[in-house]
């Protein structure tokens, strides 16, 4: 899991500043994407939103972060995934 930040106006010790709040330093990778490629590569539209992708390398999910769970578990088991 990867955690992306694409506002440029969020300086990176911003970043660490709330990584460290949310307790996500031990559980997910943080990328500053400070002028958005890699948020436009994936069609992230909004922050917080999720984006899952697929062995295939294509988009399975892209949606709210309280439904992430629930897509994950629908791609492992080969099943259609919810739509947010």
């Amino acid at each position: 899991m990867v955690a992306v930040y694409p506002n440029a106006a969020e300086t990176s010790a911003g970043v660490r500043r709330h990584v460290a709040e949310r307790g996500l330093t031990k559980t997910v990778a943080v990328v500053r994407d400070a002028n958005g490629t890699l948020a436009r590569a994936l069609g992230a539209t909004m922050t917080p939103q999720a984006v899952l992708v697929g062995a295939s390398g294509k988009v399975v999910y892209r949606g709210g972060v309280a439904l992430l769970a629930r897509a994950v578990s629908a791609m492992l088991a080969r099943r259609p995934v919810p739509v947010d």
